[in-house]
C-alpha cells in the first residue's frame, strides 16, 4: 500500500542503502541525517518561499514511513514539524536545523518579563531533546499561539538529564528554572496547539505504519523458513491465523493513515489514524514476537529494532488513549444530527 508511489520508492531506496552502513552515535545517525539535509527532506511540505522544498503532507508522510520501516535513527519527523512551525512564524525553515517542538501545557509556566518571557517547570522524556541544538517551546493562550526559540547549549537555568527510549532514541528530561527567552526569540504563529499536535500525530502514525510493515515482513519470513515437526511453521493453522491477523492490522492502519492524508490532516481523520496506530503497534509487536519465539527477543535478530519503536512511538508524545479521547470529543461536539451524519456517511469531524 503506497500513498505516493514515486516518493516512497525513492525514499525506501535511500534508507535501504544506509542500512548496515550507519554511523550511529548517542545523537543518532549523523551521516544519514546529512544525506537527508542535502536532499531537503526535513523541509518537504513547506513552501519554497518559506525555506522549504515544496510538496505536500502525503509526500512527507511517505518519507517518514520509509524512515520508520528502516529504523532510521534521525529526528526527521521532529525537525519537519518544528521547521513547519518556524516557517509559519516568518522564519526560513532550512535555517532552523535539527530541532524539536514542545507543546507547553500546565507543566510549564510563562511569565512576561522585560518584553521576553521567563519559563519555569519541567517536561519528561522529550524525544531528541539534548541531541538537537534547538527547541521550540509552543504555548497557546487566549487564542494566541506563541513560540519561543531555545538553544539548550546557551540557555541559563535549563537542566538536561539525558536518556534513551526503549527504541534507543535519544531523549531527555528538561527542567526550566527561570529560563529567559528574549523578545527577539519569540514569535506568534497562526496555528493552534491542536493543529500542531495533529500534524505530529499523522506523521507519527506514518512512521508506525513503516515499522509495522517491517515487523510483519520479519514474521512472514520467519514462519516460512523455520521448520518444526518436519514442516514450515506457516503450515500450522494457528500460525496462519496469527500471521493473517497482523497483516489485517497492517492494512487497517495503512487505510487510516491514507484517509488522514487525503483530508490534509483534518482533526477527526488524524485522531482516528493516531489512535489506530497506537492499538495496531501494540498488537503487531506482541504477535510478531509470539511468532518468532525466543529468537525474536535477541539482539542478533532485527525484529527488536521495529517492535521497540512500535511500543515506544505508540505512547509518545501522546498516548493511544489521549487520541481516543480527542476523537471522542470531536465526535460529540456537533449536534445529534451532525453526529448521525458522521456515523452513517463518514463525513469529517470539525474542531470543537
Amino acid at each position: 500500500m503506497k500513498w505516493n508511489d514515486d516518493v516512497y520508492d525513492v525514499a525506501d531506496q535511500v534508507f535501504a542503502e544506509r542500512r548496515g552502513a550507519a554511523s550511529e552515535t548517542s545523537r543518532g545517525d549523523a551521516a544519514l541525517w546529512q544525506v537527508l539535509l542535502d536532499l531537503g527532506w526535513p523541509y518537504v511540505a513547506i513552501d519554497e518561499d518559506a525555506g522549504g522544498v515544496g510538496g505536500d503532507l502525503t509526500d512527507l508522510a511517505e518519507i517518514v514511513r520509509a524512515a520508520g520501516r528502516h529504523n532510521a535513527l534521525v529526528p526527521l519527523a521532529e525537525t519537519s514539524v518544528a521547521a513547519w512551525i518556524f516557517a509559519h512564524g516568518g522564519g526560513s525553515a532550512a535555517d532552523l536545523g535539527a530541532a524539536a517542538a514542545i507543546l507547553a501545557g500546565d507543566n510549564l509556566t510563562w511569565t512576561t518579563s522585560g518584553g521576553g518571557v521567563v519559563v519555569n517547570g519541567s517536561v519528561k522524556r522529550v524525544a531528541w531533546a539534548g541531541a538537537v541544538p534547538t527547541l521550540l517551546l509552543v504555548r497557546e493562550d487566549s487564542g494566541t499561539t506563541t513560540v519561543g526559540v531555545v538553544r539548550p547549549a546557551e540557555a541559563e537555568g535549563l537542566s538536561i538529564v539525558l536518556g534513551r527510549t526503549p527504541a534507543d532514541e535519544p531523549c531527555a528530561d528538561l527542567r526550566f528554572d527561570s529560563v529567559c527567552v528574549a523578545q527577539d526569540k519569540l514569535f506568534e504563529v497562526p496555528l493552534t496547539a491542536a493543529r500542531i499536535s495533529d500534524r505530529d500525530g499523522v506523521l507519527r502514525a506514518a512512521a508506525i505504519f513503516g515499522a509495522v510493515e517491517r515487523a510483519v515482513e520479519h514474521a512472514a519470513q520467519h514462519v516460512a523458513t523455520r521448520h518444526q515437526f518436519g514442516r514450515p511453521l506457516v503450515k500450522l493453522q494457528a500460525v496462519q491465523h496469527l500471521l493473517a491477523s497482523i497483516i489485517c492490522e497492517r492494512d487497517l492502519l495503512g487505510s487510516a493513515v491514507r484517509l488522514a492524508l487525503a483530508t490534509g490532516g483534518a482533526p477527526g481523520a488524524t485522531a482516528a489514524a493516531a489512535a489506530t496506530a497506537g492499538r495496531v503497534a501494540h498488537r503487531v509487536a506482541a504477535v510478531a514476537h509470539q511468532l518468532h519465539g525466543a529468537i525474536g527477543i535477541t539482539r542478533e535478530h532485527d525484529l527488536h529494532l521495529s517492535t521497540s519503536r512500535l511500543t515506544t512511538w505508540a505512547e509518545s508524545p501522546r498516548s493511544q488513549r489521549s487520541w481516543e479521547l480527542r476523537l471522542g470529543a470531536l465526535a460529540v461536539a456537533p449536534d445529534d444530527e451532525a453526529l448521525w451524519e458522521l456515523t452513517t456517511s463518514g463525513s469529517e469531524l470539525s474542531t470543537p
